[in-house]
């Protein structure tokens, strides 16, 4: 199997959270209003999910700001940038595969506590981050498919758009949206793959 085909291993998954942080040096403090990006691994997975899961193609140049947001990294090397790219890339491919070739064996990569020996799912962050992902392309996702935007629900209930309004919910409810997600996330993937076009570079 070719490098750029091979799953990401568990400390490659580490050193890619690593590198989001790391945008972020000791003495930065984020300012109000300004966009931190993406800097947790779990948003990113949401993210990537969305890229690889919509209308049209989007290239890195595209979607690449919407990562950064106002904090861009600053690279030590040419080096730690390729190795970066890499990970993004095979990161991508990765998801893409799964959901084209294994779909059901496709899951959310969540965070998650432990209590009272029970594990608990939070879905907030890959949620917000699928949805950062469907922002890339702006209304193409929604306008004139309403079943698009009825998928996108349970996702969408979890994200500060909402107020969180799934957490809301009574327990019955909520443990009906977070379910639905994951079915939602894939259904999209299959109402979308489709031959697509690519977004050109700005």
């Amino acid at each position: 199997m070719k490098k750029h085909h091979q799953p990401l291993t568990d400390d490659e998954l580490e050193d890619l959270e690593d590198l989001l942080l790391d945008r972020f040096g000791d003495d930065d403090e984020t300012i109000e209003g300004r966009d931190e990006g993406i800097f947790l691994l779990d948003e990113l997975d949401g993210f990537i999910t969305a890229l690889v899961s919509g209308p049209v193609a989007v290239l890195p140049p595209v979607w690449l700001p919407m990562v950064w947001g106002d904090y861009p990294p600053i690279w030590q090397s040419s080096e730690e940038m390729d190795y970066f790219m890499g990970l993004l890339r095979r990161y991508q491919n990765e998801i893409a595969n799964l959901l084209s070739q294994q779909p059901d064996a496709f899951e959310p990569l969540y965070s998650w506590y432990e209590m009272d020996r029970k594990r608990y799912d939070i879905v907030d962050d890959w949620c917000e981050g699928y949805m950062r992902g469907v922002r890339v392309l702006g209304s193409s996702w929604e306008d004139g498919h309403p079943k698009a935007t009825a998928l996108l629900e349970p996702v969408r209930a979890f994200c500060k758009e909402t107020g969180w309004h799934g957490h809301e919910a009574e327990t019955e409810e909520n443990e009906a949206l977070r379910t639905a997600i994951v079915a939602n996330v894939r259904a999209l993937y299959r109402y979308w793959h489709q031959p697509r076009g690519v977004v050109p570079q700005s």
